[in-house]
């Protein structure tokens, strides 16, 4: 990225994120075959909500041939990304169990990432587990799905699935109507002693380039804000690199 671009990134995010809680973001551009990137907030993990469902969902695809999924398998996969689905979610955790989807994690070398609880398991919170994932981590799936270096029909499959995602509330939010987005959000309601978390990672195509974009929020204590926050980032990204201008107010 360009010096213009890095500067932008930075300053958006300060903008727009100061104050609502510990950020990461990070903002990538595959232009004509060049790949770029730039994070702001460092390499720190992040819990990371229902985005950690990208990652089961390539531990499953990693099992399965994808002519081989049966109709509830393919149910239950598009019910966890598209309607972020938790009993769907839980379903494939027993299916697959932790410790593989862990292992399929580590493989590809997603060094921040890690899934160490069922979802709505507020017991195994209390017990000190969670999920974790990284801005660096989830700007590296967002790449690989769409180039296809998961396996062309398993990378296909994860985009086509995270293009119907339903929660528009964050990155897809300010977009113009027509634009191509694929997105996983994921949130968790403010607790009293680390408040809550505002994620969502996206796919804008462009006619001439793609965007990745990645914002992860934690000790959220406004949800409301940071989501607009996080939509109007998104905005100003798309404006800078569609060439319609660079306001992030």
């Amino acid at each position: 990225m360009d010096e213009i671009e890095i500067n932008f990134i930075e300053k958006a995010a300060a903008a727009l994120f100061n104050g609502i809680g510990r950020y990461s973001v990070g903002v990538a551009c595959l232009d004509k075959g060049n790949y770029s990137s730039h994070t702001v907030g460092g390499a720190a993990v992040k819990r990371s909500a229902s985005v950690i469902k990208l990652y089961i969902l390539l531990a499953f695809l990693q099992c399965r041939e994808v002519s081989d999924i049966s109709h509830r398998e393919y149910g239950l996969i598009y019910d966890m990304i598209t309607l972020s689905d938790n009993e769907a979610t839980n379903a494939l955790i027993d299916m697959l169990g932790m410790d593989k989807i862990n292992a399929v994690i580590s493989r590809y070398g997603f060094s921040g990432t890690r899934l160490e609880r069922k979802m709505l398991d507020f017991e195994a919170v209390e017990n000190g587990l969670d999920n974790y994932t990284s801005v660096q981590d989830v700007l590296k799936f967002l790449k690989m799905a769409y180039t296809g270096e998961f396996g062309k029909d398993k990378s296909d499959l994860i985009y086509e699935i995270m293009k119907e995602q339903q929660n528009r509330s964050k990155l897809a939010l300010l977009l113009p109507d027509g634009v191509s987005y694929a997105g996983k959000a994921g949130e968790l309601d403010p607790e009293p002693d680390r408040g809550g978390v505002e994620n969502d990672a996206g796919i804008i195509a462009l006619s001439d380039k793609v965007l990745f974009i990645t914002v992860l929020i934690s000790s959220v204590r406004e949800p409301d804000r940071a989501r607009e926050a996080i939509a109007k980032f998104s905005k100003a990204t798309y404006d800078l690199y569609n060439e319609q201008g660079q306001t992030f107010k």
